[in-house]
């Protein structure tokens, strides 16, 4: 009996090792040259591939849209279920900027939660990288190229300054601005309808404005710019031109 007894116990140490051993074996093929990197910050496009520098770094660039962004890792392209990197089974891991953290494996279930970048400035480039070990991965996010910083001088209601950052919008900034509404129609009369050139023509006035005045556009300043800066060397090469013909 007791032979009987070592003899199954040693065939399920057999089939143990065997599991574990296919496991690591299904593990180690996964190539992330062929996957792809889904998220927030692309609309969660399954396709969007990693790069690879060498047999087992991975990365993936991108312009951030917002502070934080969900994603994931997976191992083929197009595929959920195909394995992927990212959150653990009841957890959403947090990748913050700058931080190595290690992701979690889903077995290829396609069932675990999403890892999620965190403190990112909108309009900034980042670059996801991520290793591969076995069943293990470690992820990395940083900063390539940071959104140029602009401060504003604000001129307050009570006669009092400060200077305020600009406003981050996705790609871009707001212009500050303070314009009266005769101001602003003097703009808009001599913008044809064209978004482009009223843009142009509102930060010429807005610099003209804050030299000659306290920072407010209004209908004298406007008009002032327009005809003796901008329009008047048309209006004069347009006489010159009718006086030769």
């Amino acid at each position: 009996m007791k032979k009987l007894l070592s003899v199954f116990a040693a065939a399920a140490m057999l089939f143990g090792f065997a599991s574990c051993s296919g496991d690591l074996h299904d593990a180690s093929e996964i190539n992330l040259a062929a996957g792809a990197c889904p998220g927030a910050m692309n609309g969660w496009d399954n396709t969007k591939v990693w790069t690879a520098v060498n047999g087992n770094v991975y990365t993936y660039e991108f312009t951030a849209a917002s502070n934080e962004a969900e994603w994931k890792c997976i191992a083929v392209a197009g595929n959920w279920n195909s394995g992927a990197f990212g959150g653990g089974a009841d957890k959403v891991i947090e990748t913050p900027v700058g931080e190595t953290v290690a992701l979690a494996y889903d077995g290829a279930t396609g069932g675990n939660k999403n890892a999620k970048i965190t403190g990112m400035e909108i309009g900034s480039e980042y670059r996801i990288t991520v290793t591969v070990n076995v069943v293990e991965a470690d992820c990395k996010v940083e900063c390539i190229k940071a959104v140029p910083k602009f401060n504003v001088l604000i001129k307050n209601a009570d006669g009092t300054e400060s200077v305020e950052p600009m406003t981050p919008t996705t790609g871009g900034y707001q212009y500050l601005v303070k314009s009266d509404k005769k101001g602003s129609l003097e703009i808009a009369r001599r913008s044809r309808g064209t978004p482009r050139i009223a843009n142009r023509l509102l930060k010429r006035v807005r610099d003209y404005a804050a030299v000659l005045g306290d920072g407010t556009i209004t209908e004298e300043i406007a008009k002032k710019l327009m005809y003796n800066t901008l329009f008047a060397p048309i209006a004069k090469a347009d006489i010159s031109r009718r006086s030769v013909l």
